[in-house]
């Protein structure tokens, strides 16, 4: 069945159908070869002007490369900093005109308050540490 249909294709295809998609494909893919080897030969000389400046400085391109990946990765911290910044003031914003989100103010608070003891209780044992050689001291 299949090779009938084979058959009856070719036999529909004229001369002049493929002299005129030949021409079509000629016309099409003649510049577009033309330009990928133009292409080609522009990046093959590029190449050979350029390998001695890479072995001329290659002991500035790692460190120039090193200092742009880190600040690259500088600048996307910054930025997912700043969107946490916005995400954060989002969410006071919306706890203060009521609209609270689950349970988030209430962890906030609840971590705030335990900072606060901490921080209290480490104010407290840095001041014994003080005081401790200063009466050494002035008992010496």
């Amino acid at each position: 069945m299949a090779d009938r249909k084979v058959q009856e294709m070719k036999n529909k295809t004229s001369g002049s159908s493929v002299l005129s998609s030949s021409m079509a494909a000629l016309v099409i893919g003649g510049p577009l070869l033309g330009m990928s080897g133009f292409s080609f030969l522009a990046s093959m000389t590029i190449l050979i002007i350029s390998s001695p400046l890479f072995l001329i400085f290659s002991p500035l391109i790692l460190p120039v490369a090193f200092v742009l990946g880190c600040s690259m990765v500088a600048f996307a911290a910054a930025g997912l900093m700043g969107m946490a910044g916005f995400c954060a003031i989002t969410c006071v914003f919306r706890s203060v005109r009521g609209q609270q989100i689950g349970r988030i103010p209430a962890q906030v608070v609840d971590t705030a308050q335990k900072a606060k003891e901490h921080g209290k209780e480490l104010g407290a044992h840095l001041q014994q540490r003080v005081q401790i050689p200063i009466e050494n001291k002035t008992r010496g």
